[in-house]
């Protein structure tokens, strides 16, 4: 018996040891194979001794920020290793001469161990690792020498980008990190029994007949006070008033408001409407300060504002709020129930010149097979025609008229409208956006929530390849990763590989009609070559460069929990009606967008792929954003859940506007969109078009104008024109009401 035991015990740890020996194998193996899978810590690397710069140096139609070293010059750098398993990770590439890399680590005492000695490749940036014999905590000098093909000084030149130090398990990512956002602690209007009131009109409102915001009119003989209730640390009072004219004429000066706490002075904030230099003045001004409540903590205070000066100014209270941060937990991915999301925002993206949509020299097979394994809608309706507005309003899930940007000149984002990515903060992912245009940056306050903002003017590959990076640290937790990708947008510069990708040249109808326009030999080849061959190379570099996050994505078992969202700010004219680019008109060509959404909970009635021809609005995009991403309901609140997700309406209207800025366009557009029909009104000119979608898809036929037609379809048109522009109407003045457009900061004065 015992025997038996014995032997059963024997062949119980053996079959232990072979699981164990093939477990280490396994994870030996995935290493090899795979030797980024575990990549705690990134450390990027400044040489102690550099190159000469190269910004956006080109090998093979990849842009990246390069360090250029001649056959016998060297880069030096100096580190401390973070990790384990330290790596040196780098790019490399050359033009001519074939020069070979060295790595050499430098020892104590001058000696040099070369660890690696490469060819590099002509005309391409190759990804290198190089493993170091290192400790964590170890003094690192690292020498990159660049050779000739017989190991000594000579021709050539190497080009050196992106040098990071990868190291593995004692990074600080291993602990849980907290995501510090503010939240409003006390709305200090909503709890206040003074009624509040409609501002004069402001210049948009007056367009419409309306009076301007609603706020609580702030009177010099009539103090405002509200209780803030009991105050925590780092408490902030956040203020917002609205100033506008009492009168048509008249001085107006500047309006003083002193804010106390407990009737002691806190600040004194002073704003007025005078006109900026060679301008007009304008009608209202909003204005917000953020004041540090921190000395009172603790109490539970009253707050006055109170107004002196400018008779002639309307001053009202529009927001009153008691903010304070509060940390969130970063939530762990876990497989198999973590969500991540991915949204991706490409600029100039035309509805028709996707694969997925029927274009024949389209070269987008990885958004053709998100649009295959999820769903796809054609016509997605943005409220305007560029990527500033539009992208705020993806971002906020509120109008151009509510948010201001693209509307209104020097308008930041609101404090006051949350964006997708507070929302996922809030919700516990680690959040990050990556974007190849100035749009995206801190200039329009755009990067509110992202924990990291990285703005460059580099092209999509480069771009993926800086969130490529912070995605390997980011696996860990669930996360809210933007790309903007504005590679598509005039001039159109493809790379040589791109261009080659396309099937063949531009479809011979898009010659036939380039050359109605322009019959001059030559003029329609030249033209289609650049609106069809370089415009469709340029997305097929952008749909290359999503291809390598899904490939990522895929090769770590995360893609089918990734919601991955593709969809244009914008589309471009290509002379469908006789002009170039976008954000000059409100067409079609640059108003509807197309989006692609694949990924957990996307499938149709029948439980599968779709595609959806229904119009839906680009706020529509965000609240479907929150629903299927499962972001916390903080953004998105004028969008709907549209088709095949919620209910179709029977006629939905949508609307989108255009004003003038400065050293941006000059057109002064409103467009109303239902399935059938358009209208279009040019306030600069007093124009006002009418055009019939269904009998005249491309919109070239203006009902209003047509002598030809008969009194009945006269009064037919007109009645169904003003009813688009009332509901212009009713869709501007109800914008307004919420608006947190005109906010400008202010500067803040103790009394």
């Amino acid at each position: 018996m015992r025997a038996a035991r014995r032997g059963a015990l024997l062949a119980a740890l053996r079959l232990l040891l072979v699981l164990v020996a093939l477990v280490a194998f396994a994870l030996w193996w995935r290493r090899e194979k795979e030797p980024d899978w575990r990549v705690d810590q990134r450390l990027r690397l400044a040489p102690v001794r550099a190159g000469r710069e190269a910004p956006s140096a080109n090998l093979g139609g990849e842009a990246r920020d390069a360090l250029v070293l001649r056959c016998g010059e060297s880069l030096r750098y100096e580190f401390r290793v973070p990790g384990d398993d330290a790596q040196l990770r780098f790019a490399d590439g050359h033009v001519t001469a074939h020069p070979e890399l060295a790595v050499r680590l430098l020892l104590p005492g001058g000696e040099t161990r070369e660890l690696e000695r490469h060819e590099t490749s002509e005309g391409t940036f190759t990804l290198r690792r190089v493993a170091l014999p290192a400790a964590a905590g170890d003094a690192v000098t690292l020498e990159l020498a660049a050779l000739d093909g017989r190991g000594r000084p000579g021709l050539g030149e190497v080009y050196v980008a992106d040098v990071v130090l990868e190291s593995d398990g004692r990074g600080v990512d291993q602990t849980e990190s907290q995501i510090a956002m503010r939240a409003i602690e006390r709305d200090l209007l909503a709890s206040h029994e003074q009624g509040r009131s409609l501002a004069p009109p402001t210049r948009e409102s007056a367009r419409i007949g309306v009076e301007g915001p609603p706020a609580v009119a702030l009177e010099e003989d009539e103090p405002f006070s509200a209780a803030a209730g009991r105050l925590p640390p780092d408490a902030r009072l956040e203020v917002v008033l609205h100033v506008g004219r009492k009168r048509d004429s008249g001085p107006t000066g500047t309006v003083v408001v002193q804010v106390l706490v407990d009737d002691a002075p806190l600040e004194v904030l002073a704003t007025d409407l005078e006109p900026p230099p060679g301008g007009t003045p304008p009608e209202s001004r909003e204005v917000s300060a953020s004041l540090d409540l921190g000395p009172f903590a603790g109490k539970s205070p009253v707050v006055t504002l109170r107004r002196q000066g400018a008779p002639n100014l309307w001053v009202g209270v529009r927001a009153l709020d008691v903010s304070a941060p509060r940390l969130v937990p970063r939530r762990h991915f876990v497989s198999g129930n973590g969500r991540n999301v991915l949204l991706v925002v490409v600029d100039s993206l035309r509805t028709d010149r996707l694969g997925c949509c029927g274009w024949p020299a389209a070269a987008t097979p990885v958004i053709d097979s998100l649009a295959a394994r999820g769903g796809l809608w054609t016509r997605v309706l943005s409220p305007s025609s560029s990527a500033l507005p539009d992208l705020a309003s993806l971002l906020t899930g509120v109008s151009p008229l509510s948010h201001g940007l693209g509307v209104w000149p020097r308008v930041q984002l609101s404090p006051r409208l949350p964006t997708l990515a507070q929302s996922a903060a809030w919700s516990g992912y680690t959040t990050a956006c990556f974007s190849g245009s100035p749009v995206s940056g801190p200039v329009h306050g755009l990067q509110r929530g992202f924990e990291r903002c990285d703005v460059s003017r580099l092209p999509a590959d480069a771009v993926v390849e800086r969130a490529l990076d912070w995605l390997q640290e980011a696996s860990q937790f669930e996360w809210f990763l933007m790309l903007h990708l504005s590679d598509p947008t005039f001039p159109h510069e493809p790379a040589p590989r791109d261009l080659a990708a396309l099937p063949g040249p531009p479809p011979a109808e898009l010659v036939t009609w380039l050359r109605a326009l322009d019959s001059r030999p030559g003029a329609a080849e030249a033209v289609a070559f650049e609106v069809g061959s370089c415009y469709d190379a340029e997305l097929a570099g952008v749909d290359r460069a999503l291809g390598r996050v899904t490939d990522w994505l895929a090769a770590r078992d995360l893609l089918r929990s990734t919601l991955v969202v593709v969809v244009g700010s914008s589309g471009e004219e290509f002379y469908d009606h006789g002009g170039r680019l976008h954000g000059q008109t409100l067409w079609d060509e640059v108003v509807a967008v197309p989006l692609v959404m694949a990924g957990p909970g996307v499938r149709g009635a029948d439980g599968g792929a779709f595609v959806e021809g229904e119009p839906i609005s680009l706020l529509d995009v965000t609240r479907m954003l929150g629903e299927y991403g499962h972001l916390a309901t903080r953004s998105g609140q004028q969008g709907r859940l549209p088709p095949p997700f919620g209910p179709r309406l029977p006629e939905p209207v949508f609307h989108a506007l255009l004003r003038p800025l400065p050293n941006v366009t000059a057109r002064d557009l409103d467009a109303s969109r239902t399935r059938r029909w358009l209208r279009l009104f040019d306030h600069a000119r007093g124009v006002e078009s009418l055009f019939d979608l269904q009998a005249d898809p491309h919109a070239t036929h203006d009902l209003l104008a047509d002598p030809g037609l008969t009194e009945d379809e006269r009064k037919d048109a007109r009645h169904q024109a003003d009813a688009l522009a009332a509901s212009f109407a009713d869709w501007a003045r109800a914008s307004l009401l919420v608006s947190a457009a005109q906010a400008e900061p202010l500067q803040t004065g103790r009394p």
